[in-house]
């Protein structure tokens, strides 16, 4: 009876991924190379511009798996995808979402993932007590985060869009892993990357017009601290009649950090995005 339960359940899922698509064979394809690497289809838990996330699992020993179904109607396309597999492939450390295999149908592409059964970080602190996480579960996410990003660099690569919704927190809010490599870099002697990811996390310099460098990542890190430590992003692209004017109050306006201001920011130890590399 279970083994039916969980074959109807897959059939469910992969029958939505078929009424996604412009034709049944795409369905058909992916179902076949989920079954001949022995991958099995549950629910769906996440959905993106670009394709769905379905929880599976990995028969030969039983392991949960996230399953990143994404279109991809040309090589071109498919060549992207499997760049974020690659580059996440390469990477293994705790705080970062493992990639485990990569698949290709006739329009789409899925990437195995580790699963992580908790939530992003926007949605954690939305649930926390207070809408904000505490200093000591503060610094114990951000210091999972700042290991990561450091293990990141020593590999060559930059993630460009650290932010809330890329952040996965565990269940018991002890536990941080990076995720969402789709913007990722390897850095290359001589060559240089184009601006990407979120707005609102873009650092100073890359505001200006400047390649993305590891210093985006640093600085979009700072921001999700002060998401955990507060609930919010110190500054709201929509706040702001131009772009001018956001650019402007990320250059010289230093952030407001709430109740946490008086107890550990003292005035004369600002520093503003015109002191950094000074």
């Amino acid at each position: 009876m279970s083994s039916l339960w969980h074959r109807r359940r897959q059939d469910k899922s992969l029958a939505a991924i078929q009424r996604s698509e412009d034709s049944s064979s795409d369905a058909t394809s992916l179902s076949a190379a989920l079954i001949s690497k022995s991958y099995q289809l549950h629910e769906q838990i996440g959905e993106g511009s670009s394709g769905r996330v379905y929880r599976g699992l990995r028969t030969s020993d039983q392991m949960e798996v996230a399953l990143k179904c994404l279109e991809a109607k040309d090589k071109e396309v498919v060549q992207c995808r499997k760049q974020e597999f690659e580059v996440l492939h390469q990477l293994e450390h705790p705080n970062i979402v493992q990639a485990l295999d990569f698949l290709t149908c006739s329009k789409l592409a899925v990437v195995v993932l580790s699963y992580n059964d908790g939530s992003t970080l926007d949605v954690a602190v939305r649930r926390a007590e207070n809408g904000y996480f505490s200093e000591a579960q503060s610094q114990l996410l951000f210091l999972q985060l700042m290991q990561a990003v450091e293990y990141m660099h020593s590999k060559r690569v930059i993630h460009r869009d650290i932010k809330a919704e890329n952040l996965f927190i565990s269940t018991d809010a002890l536990t941080l892993q990076v995720g969402d490599f789709n913007t990722a870099k390897a850095l290359l002697d001589g060559g240089s990357l184009t601006m990407t990811g979120t707005m609102e996390y873009a650092a100073p310099e890359v505001l200006e017009g400047e390649s993305p460098s590891e210093q985006q990542d640093v600085w979009s890190s700072g921001l999700c601290l002060h998401i955990m430590m507060t609930g919010s992003l110190p500054r709201r692209l929509h706040s702001y009649q131009t772009l001018a004017a956001f650019r402007e109050a990320v250059q010289s306006k230093p952030i407001d950090w709430g109740r946490w201001g008086a107890r550990f920011l003292r005035p004369q130890k600002w520093v503003f995005a015109t002191h950094i590399g000074s």
